[in-house]
Order: C-alpha cells, then sequence, then structure tokens
C-alpha cells in the first residue's frame, strides 16, 4: 500500500492518500481497510505525484508531506526527488525512521 499523510500547520488537519495496493492478499481480504485497486504504473504515479505535491504547495505553503509504505525504490526517488524542490518539508518514516504527531 502507497499512502501519503500530510499535516496542514495552518489548519492543524491531517489529511491521508491510499494509492492502492499490489498485494494479493490485501486485495482479497474482506477487511482490508485500504484502497481496494492496484497500483498504477510508474508514469501515471510520477504525474499524480507532480500534481499533487505542487497543488499542496500552493495551497498549503507550510504543509508537512510524509510518504508511508512505498516500495524501496519509490520511496528514495520521491524522497531526493521532493526535498531537492524544498516547497515544503517531506520526509518518509520507512527510511528516516521518523513519524508526525499532532499535539492539540
Amino acid at each position: 500500500m502507497w499512502e501519503i499523510t500530510t499535516f496542514s500547520y495552518q489548519r492543524g488537519k491531517f489529511t491521508t492518500h491510499q494509492l492502492g495496493t499490489n498485494n494479493p492478499k490485501n486485495l482479497a481480504d474482506p477487511l482490508y481497510l485500504g484502497l481496494r485497486q492496484q497500483r498504477v504504473g510508474d508514469a501515471e504515479m510520477d504525474a499524480f505525484m507532480d500534481e499533487f505535491m505542487e497543488a499542496m504547495a500552493e495551497l498549503f505553503p507550510k504543509i508537512l508531506v510524509q510518504f508511508e509504505d512505498f516500495s524501496t525504490e519509490h520511496a528514495f526517488h520521491y524522497l531526493e526527488k521532493y526535498q531537492k524542490g524544498a516547497k515544503m518539508p517531506v520526509f518518509n518514516d520507512d527510511i528516516q525512521g521518523t513519524g508526525a504527531v499532532r499535539i492539540p
């Protein structure tokens, strides 16, 4: 399962966007809570990520973005790509061993 979690400092809210799974056990499991569809291919995912990240930077300039459960090659690719652009803080907890917590 690929998941993007965002946190808006201005609004104090989290959002989560699930992007599908290629795990057949998850797709067949009636208790699976994730998005029940195969992940899209790399080109479509790159286009989605570019559009999503640009929109988040424009709408919420102080947003924090966490990537969760991306495959290793995708995790490093997106982390490097969007950290270089540096429009907003971006991290991947699977690579960096961190997590985001909101304290009211």
